[in-house]
């Protein structure tokens, strides 16, 4: 198994209930509007596997007037209903939700972003947000249903499907319960990194200026932890500062989001056991302090993969097997004139001999075992560059007397 393999709690039934409970939309597709029975997935606006990062974590505790130990991830305002498409879609970072200027600005004083003491706190039930497609989704069309017709001649309702294509221009507002400051996490990590497409970054600064202070947003909220955080009474209060050494938590509640931090840890080979055990209890593994960015999250138990068994040796296979004639010494019988030697000689040189002596009348009249022995005793040549034997003498050609003309 892969050392970067991580595994995260799976995402509990009481925090699916509660992100339906607070959606608008009646846990349809957030983009596209379809029904619940179709392909629906639940999806996070920041990634699970952000909780590798303890650190990152704990700064946007810090930075989002939270305390130590508080912000879990699967919170319901980080929670929504996508299709199974345009969920792959969102987590190959194709398309994102962009939140309402009004919505970036509040974070912003005269120059720079608020810090911890003026951190405004928007709980409001909705927003508003953009379809913002990034990259690679050119050939990509939405349809979304509308609101039902009235009814027709057979007093039946039919839905309304319109189609849009990119650059999704026409695309109407999202209405989500969502919270901004998850997306503008997830929105700034994308277009903030250096392995985005520095045109496409040009060109959404350009159509969308307040692009940039969100990006300087992200980088604020996630940049660093004060070295004088756990001394602010505000961070780390009285009632949990025993729980401030470990992961451990408050109870969950099946109404509210339970105040403890999401935690993810990594699978070691052969700790398939020791992570099932710690799945089905209460207390979650411990997350080292760096994380990985090709790391593979699995939400439940049963989806780890185990390690694959050792497989059996198989012996090559008789049509790869190549056969080394050239190199193949044999030995030819001894002669029956060369008493008490023997001389090896290569298989094509075995080859040519019996076709020597295998051959038409004229190769038996001129290579006989005494022309052969004697050829093999002038031959110094090694072993491996005997190949072939020497053409036989040509024939000579006697000439007639002429006949003399008196």
């Amino acid at each position: 198994m892969d050392s970067n393999t991580i595994y995260i709690e799976p995402l509990t039934l009481a925090a699916i209930q509660r992100a339906e409970t607070a959606d608008p939309n009646g846990r349809r597709c957030l983009i596209e509007n379809r029904s619940r029975c179709c392909a629906i997935e639940v999806a996070h606006v920041m990634g699970r596997t952000n909780a590798y990062d303890s650190r990152q974590i704990g700064a946007l505790e810090w930075s989002w007037k939270k305390e130590k130990h508080t912000l879990n991830l699967d919170t319901r305002r980080n929670v929504f209903f996508c299709g199974a498409s345009l969920h792959q879609l969102y987590k190959e970072r194709k398309w994102a939700l962009l939140p309402e200027p009004s919505d970036v600005e509040q974070y912003f004083g005269w120059a720079m972003p608020f810090g911890r003491n003026q951190f405004p706190i928007n709980n409001e039930p909705t927003f508003q947000y953009t379809f913002l497609p990034l990259q690679d989704m050119e050939d990509v069309y939405l349809t979304r249903q509308r609101d039902l017709d009235p009814s027709d001649s057979h007093g039946q309702q039919k839905p309304v499907v319109d189609i849009y294509h990119y650059p999704f221009t026409d695309f109407p507002k999202i209405t989500s319960h969502v919270h901004p400051t998850f997306a503008i996490i997830h929105l700034g990590s994308i277009v903030s990194s250096e392995t985005f497409n520095y045109e496409i970054r040009m060109s959404l600064y350009q159509k969308y200026p307040f692009l940039e202070m969100l990006c300087d947003l992200h980088d604020k909220w996630i940049g660093f932890l004060p070295s004088t955080a756990e001394e602010d009474p505000t961070y780390i209060t009285q009632s949990r500062a025993s729980e401030a050494q470990d992961s451990l938590s408050l109870s969950p509640n099946r109404d509210s989001t339970p105040h403890c931090r999401l935690v993810a840890g990594r699978i070691e080979m052969g700790m398939n056991d020791e992570v099932s055990s710690n799945s089905s209890s209460s207390s979650p593994p411990s997350a080292p302090n760096s994380s990985s960015s090709s790391s593979t999250s699995y939400s439940n138990s049963s989806d780890i993969p185990n390690p694959s068994p050792p497989r059996r040796i198989q012996p090559p296979r008789a049509s790869k097997t190549k056969m080394l004639k050239a190199k193949t010494v044999m030995t030819l019988p001894r002669p029956p004139i060369a008493r008490g030697r023997t001389t090896q000689l290569t298989s094509q040189a075995l080859h040519t001999l019996n076709y020597a002596f295998k051959g038409g009348r004229s190769c038996r009249r001129k290579w006989t075992m005494n022309k052969i022995n004697a050829w093999a005793k002038r031959s110094k040549a090694s072993i491996s560059t005997i190949g072939t034997l020497p053409a036989p003498p040509a024939p000579k050609v006697r000439s007639r007397p002429t006949k003399r003309q008196f």
